[in-house]
């Protein structure tokens, strides 16, 4: 990161990535993990994630001139990424009737094998239940709780007034309390497991 683009505002530099392929790789170092998290969390699979990611990318290269500033840029790329992964799916469910699952296989790592499988199991348990939460609600809680959005932030990624994603979260919170009083086996292998 050079001196100049180290102290950009957003739109600065948003403006500056728009002429200046400098500017656009210090653009685009900063938003790339928000945007494979966008991705992976709305619901890209492991063969096609990457694609999806680099997609989404260029999208927000490409809408760069429609940036105002009057967000922060993360929260900007993050609506970007996850309406082009949206969009993606649907291609794909048109084409093959297959929906995609919400998480990637390769978000949990571990420091050994038997940690790993052990994760490995738990998450899957946990993501084949979440999944009976339906996407409008699920989307919106693991937002603020895996990745600790706010409700300003979920409601301008989703384009959904801020009180129906509080209402939606409500409804999931209650619906996954639910999921882990019926399956108190996943509490006890994550408190073991943290």
């Amino acid at each position: 990161m050079t001196e100049t683009t180290l102290f950009l505002t957003d739109l600065q530099l948003a403006q500056s990535a728009m002429k200046d392929r400098q500017a656009e790789e210090v653009l685009l170092r900063r938003l790339y993990p928000r945007i494979v998290q966008m991705v992976k969390f709305a619901g890209g699979n492991h063969s096609q994630v990457d694609d999806i990611v680099q997609v989404a990318a260029m999208q927000v290269v490409k809408s760069l001139k429609w940036y105002k500033g009057l967000g922060s840029l993360e929260s900007w790329a993050g609506r970007i990424s996850y309406r082009t992964t949206m969009k993606a799916l649907k291609r794909k469910r048109k084409l093959g009737g297959i929906e995609m699952p919400v998480f990637d296989h390769d978000i949990v790592s571990s420091d050994t094998p038997e940690k790993s499988t052990s994760r490995r199991q738990l998450f899957d348990a946990l993501l084949e239940k979440l999944n009976i939460i339906p996407q409008k609600r699920r989307v919106p809680l693991l937002m603020h709780i895996a990745y600790g959005y706010t409700i300003r932030e979920i409601s301008e990624t989703l384009d959904v007034s801020p009180n129906t994603i509080k209402d939606r979260m409500k409804t999931a919170f209650r619906e996954f309390q639910s999921i882990l009083d019926d399956n108190p086996n996943l509490i006890a292998t994550m408190l073991e497991d943290l």
